[in-house]
């Protein structure tokens, strides 16, 4: 711990100035008074910045971009369903000890909204990066390579730039590089998607919209909601336009139900795969994008 230094030359306050202050009363009080100011500065000057995130998508990013100056802390585990993620006590107090909360926004964190209310009310910074992408409706935006590349890398940027801005070069080389990685993936997508135009995936619910939509895919849902089940008349129609909707795959989600998409895969003779949205077991963003790619080329005829 930076309590005192023996560096002359900088003034900082020795040991053996320490001992020297300590003689008589006055002295002592001297040092303590000393001692507590040494404290507390080195505690400011080398505190890192603690920034939590909700989801997982979002921790991914900027532990892969961060220095040691800013901590980055993850609210909700990747196994887990943001939509109905309520907070217990102690997660609440990771919120209200952070510096800086990042959350999703679209209500992808539905009961989590109050508590982020509440604590922006009491001057904490709370920051939405669904604002930074103003089209959006679907909240899983972090899909879309195009917007994840163009608007959220560098929104992320921005913020460890205003934070840490003594290591510009740093955040400015390493965004530009995961950015970069995004672009080629992204052409990777487009050139193979490009041969199914038009077909139609069906998925639990709606989180791969945007992706799927990008590349000139149709995606059809089986919960419209968040914890509904779907009626018999809905799974009727989804049964019966199988093959009207040219539908090619079905996916499950590790954070969905599975029983519905098991349904129709037997109902419709038709593949089945496991798309992950937040990334369960990826390192890193990429990853969380490319093991997806890698499952769709499995999955699709």
């Amino acid at each position: 711990m930076w309590l005192l230094s023996s560096d002359p030359v900088n003034g900082s306050t020795t040991v053996e100035d320490a001992k020297a202050l300590t003689i008589g009363g006055k002295g002592m009080k001297k040092t303590l008074f000393w001692l507590c100011l040494a404290i507390l500065f080195s505690l400011s000057a080398f505190s890192a910045v603690r920034i939590t995130v909700t989801i997982q998508p979002y921790y991914l990013i900027l532990e892969e971009l961060k220095t040691s100056n800013v901590e980055v802390r993850r609210l909700i585990d990747a196994s887990q369903n943001p939509h109905t993620f309520s907070p217990s006590v102690g997660q609440g107090k990771l919120l209200y000890d952070s510096g800086i909360i990042l959350y999703n926004g679209l209500h992808l964190e539905n009961y989590l909204e109050p508590t982020l209310e509440s604590i922006k009310h009491q001057g904490k910074t709370v920051i939405a990066v669904s604002d930074w992408i103003s089209s959006a409706v679907n909240p899983h935006i972090w899909l879309d390579p195009v917007w994840l590349g163009e608007e959220i890398i560098p929104g992320l940027r921005e913020l460890l730039l205003s934070v840490d801005p003594e290591n510009r070069d740093h955040y400015l080389s390493e965004s530009q590089r995961m950015i970069e990685e995004i672009e080629r993936l992204h052409l990777e997508l487009k050139a193979y998607l490009s041969a199914y135009t038009g077909k139609t995936v069906i998925m639990s619910h709606p989180s791969f919209a945007y992706f799927f939509e990008r590349y000139g895919l149709k995606l059809d849902s089986i919960f419209e909601g968040e914890g509904d089940e779907p009626t018999a008349g809905k799974m009727k129609a989804l049964i019966d336009g199988l093959k009207d909707r040219q539908v090619i795959a079905l996916f499950l989600e590790p954070q969905q139900p599975r029983r519905y998409v098991e349904i129709l895969a037997k109902e419709g003779k038709i593949a089945v795969g496991t798309l992950d949205p937040l990334g369960w077991n990826a390192p890193s963003i990429i990853q969380l994008l490319r093991s997806n790619f890698e499952e769709i080329k499995r999955v699709f005829p």
